[in-house]
């Protein structure tokens, strides 16, 4: 992952469990798909990027995060795979 998707995914992160609804995590996720699409990342780069930080929030433990925290993250990994799939990447 380069730095500056790295970078993205990191602050997507922090993003998503320091959110106070689904809303605003649904928000966050459109607005950096939309941010990289402007930056004319391919298709297959941000589906890749999707694919990171849904491993990544797969990754944490409901023992080590606080109820709202917990929620976000699964509320994210579905709004992450929904938008993931509706990628169009060129054959």
């Amino acid at each position: 992952m380069s730095i500056i998707l790295h970078e993205y995914s990191t602050k997507l992160m922090n993003k998503i469990l320091v959110s106070s609804s689904h809303e605003e995590v649904k928000r966050h996720i459109h607005s950096i798909k939309k941010t990289l699409e402007e930056k004319n990342v391919s298709g297959h780069a941000i589906s890749g990027f999707f694919e990171n930080i849904i491993a990544d929030l797969e990754s944490l433990s409901p023992m080590h995060k606080n109820a709202q925290e917990w929620s976000n993250i699964q509320i994210a990994r579905i709004f992450l795979h929904r938008t993931k799939n509706e990628i169009i990447i060129p054959q």
